[in-house]
C-alpha cells in the first residue's frame, strides 16, 4: 500500500515537472519563431526580439514608457473593479431568480455578442474625451461576462444546499456567504479571469481611438509613422501585462481546485 503511495506521489511529480517544463517552453519557442519570422521578413518590417529589447531600454531612458503603462494600468484597475462588482451584484440577485434570470438571460447573451467596438461612438458622444471615458467603456463591456457567467454559476448550484438554507430560514446574504459562495468560488475566479480579459481588450482599444495616454494611445501613435520597432515594444509590453494578470486568476483558479477538490467544468458558458 505505501510503496503504491509513493509510485503515485513520483509519477505526480513527474508528470508536474514535465508540465512545468512545457509552459517553460513555450516562451522560448515563440521567441524563436518571433526571430525567424523577423529574419524572414527583414528587421525593417518586423524588429528582432534583440532589436525591439533595445527599443524598450530606449523608451524607459525617454520617459514616456512607465507613465503610459501605469497610466493604462491604473485605467484597467478601475475598469475591472466596476465590471466585476457591478457583474457580481447583478449576477447574484438575478441568478436567484428563475423569472428574473430566464427574463434576463436572452438579452445579455444578445448584448455580449454584439461588437464591442460598436458602442464605443456613444460613451465618447457623452463623455467626451478623457480617462473616464475609456476607464466606464472598458467597464461596460466587461460587466456582460462577469453578470453572464456568475448568473449560471449561481443556478448550478446543487438544489440539495439550496434547501437546506431554505430550512434554516437564511436571508439572501446569508445564502450566498454560506452556500453559493463556497460552492461557485472557482466558477466565480473564472468569471473573473474571462473579465479583465475583455475589459483590457475594450481599454486598449478606446485608447487606440481616442485617448490622450496609455499603452493604446502610444501605439496608435507608432503606427502613424509605421515606427516597428517602437509598434513591436509597446505590444510585448501589453502582451506582458495580460499574461501576468491573466497567470495570477488562473494560478489562483488551480489553488482553488486543489483545495476544494472541484473545478470549473460544470460551468455552462
Amino acid at each position: 500500500m505505501t510503496q503504491n503511495v509513493r509510485t503515485r506521489s513520483l509519477a505526480s511529480r513527474l508528470y508536474l515537472n514535465k508540465y512545468t517544463l512545457g509552459r517553460l517552453l513555450v516562451p522560448v519557442v515563440l521567441l524563436i519563431i518571433w526571430q525567424l519570422v523577423a529574419m524572414q521578413v527583414g528587421p525593417r518590417l518586423f524588429p528582432t526580439p534583440g532589436q525591439t529589447w533595445d527599443r524598450l531600454l530606449q523608451a524607459y531612458e525617454a520617459g514616456w514608457l512607465v507613465p503610459n503603462t501605469r497610466n493604462t494600468i491604473w485605467a484597467g484597475t478601475l475598469a475591472f473593479l466596476l465590471a466585476a462588482s457591478s457583474g457580481l451584484l447583478f449576477g447574484v440577485f438575478v441568478g436567484m431568480r428563475t423569472f428574473a434570470y430566464d427574463l434576463a438571460e436572452p438579452p445579455l447573451v444578445s448584448m455580449y455578442a454584439v461588437p464591442k467596438l460598436t458602442f464605443y461612438p456613444v460613451f465618447l458622444f457623452v463623455l467626451g474625451l478623457g480617462f473616464n471615458t475609456k476607464v466606464i467603456y472598458a467597464a461596460a463591456t466587461a460587466f456582460f461576462p462577469m453578470a453572464l457567467l456568475t448568473m449560471r454559476a449561481i443556478r448550478n448550484v446543487d438544489e440539495t444546499y439550496l434547501a437546506v438554507g431554505k430550512s434554516l430560514n437564511l436571508n439572501i446574504y446569508q445564502m450566498f456567504r454560506y452556500i453559493m459562495f463556497p460552492t461557485t468560488i472557482v466558477q466565480l475566479v473564472v468569471a473573473l479571469r474571462l473579465t479583465f480579459s475583455s475589459m483590457f481588450v475594450s481599454l486598449i482599444v478606446a485608447e487606440l481611438f481616442v485617448s490622450r495616454a496609455g499603452l493604446g494611445q502610444q501605439l496608435q501613435q507608432a503606427m502613424g509613422i509605421y515606427d516597428a520597432e517602437r509598434i513591436m515594444a509597446i505590444i510585448v509590453v501589453i502582451v506582458l501585462v495580460a499574461f501576468v494578470v491573466n497567470a495570477a486568476f488562473y494560478w489562483a483558479q488551480k489553488a482553488l481546485e486543489r483545495r476544494w477538490n472541484m473545478t470549473a467544468d460544470s460551468m455552462n458558458v
